[in-house]
């Protein structure tokens, strides 16, 4: 009987190790859960400089940070000592300056950009990273320009406008490095060059226009230099000037009569 009562106490009901407390029902000692608190900070002189709210050591909740007239500058959110939420900046007229979301200390999400109280740009982020579309505005909020983010590198095509919305210029870029077709325009909407990009160096043909429509130059790139023909031309289509190759102008044959042992007639 003994030693049946010692196999079965060190045992389970099958002859396997016997369950742990936790699984037989037994509780351990219970987990304090980290009081939440408000603290204020104060200057010498009793001037309030910030409210925080924290659980335990760590700053957990809203945080609000003051000028010395008083005056919010900051309104962030912590979860477990980091910036974890929204957070908001103010000028000294109350308006807002950046308006931002956090994940565990990095940005994540969007983040507005002001100006007086007019937005500047609205960028998204991703883990730290700009990550998706960004958009710049002017005066009165026009939208000056758009660009896509990938990993934080520019990734897509980025697109600029003037100050009354007319499209100046299309870039296309690959990680972080312009690549592709760009075209400036006209502020009448008329192309104004077309070129193309291969890793950040001009790389292939590049038109020039006049603002009718017709070709007023012509080039060729290869890494980033001219090469092959140059050609103008007029309004009307016909040729203005073959710079010939690498754009040098074709000499005259006076001048290689004159090398070679004077001009002769």
């Amino acid at each position: 009987m003994g030693e049946e009562k010692e196999k079965f106490e060190g045992e389970g009901a099958e002859g396997g190790p016997a369950p742990a407390a936790a699984e037989s029902g037994v509780k351990g000692p219970m987990e304090e859960e980290p009081v939440t608190t408000r603290e204020v900070d104060e200057d010498e002189d009793g001037m309030v400089l910030g409210e925080f709210e924290r659980k335990g050591e760590d700053l957990d909740g809203e945080a609000v940070i003051f000028d010395d007239a008083g005056r919010v500058v900051m309104r962030a959110h912590y979860r477990k000592g980091k910036l974890h939420g929204e957070s908001i900046s103010y000028d000294e007229d109350g308006r807002m300056v950046q308006k931002a979301q956090f994940k565990e200390d990095r940005l994540h999400g969007e983040m507005l950009i002001y100006k007086d109280g007019e937005i500047q740009a609205r960028m998204m982020y991703r883990e730290g990273l700009q990550d998706g579309e960004t958009m710049n505005y002017g005066d009165g909020g026009q939208l000056m320009g758009v660009a896509h983010y990938r990993g934080g590198r520019l990734d897509g095509e980025t697109v600029w406008y003037d100050s009354e919305g007319r499209l100046l210029a299309k870039f296309q870029y690959r990680d972080g490095k312009q690549d592709g077709e760009k075209v400036d325009y006209y502020m009448s909407g008329k192309m104004r060059e077309r070129s193309h990009y291969r890793n950040n160096l001009l790389d292939g043909e590049l038109l020039r226009y006049y603002e009718s429509g017709e070709i007023q130059e012509k080039l060729y790139y290869k890494e980033g230099k001219q090469s092959g023909q140059a050609v103008q031309y007029k309004e009307d289509g016909t040729i203005k000037r073959d710079e010939g190759k690498k754009g040098k102008k074709k000499k005259p044959k006076k001048f290689f009569r004159f090398m070679s042992g004077g001009v002769r007639g």
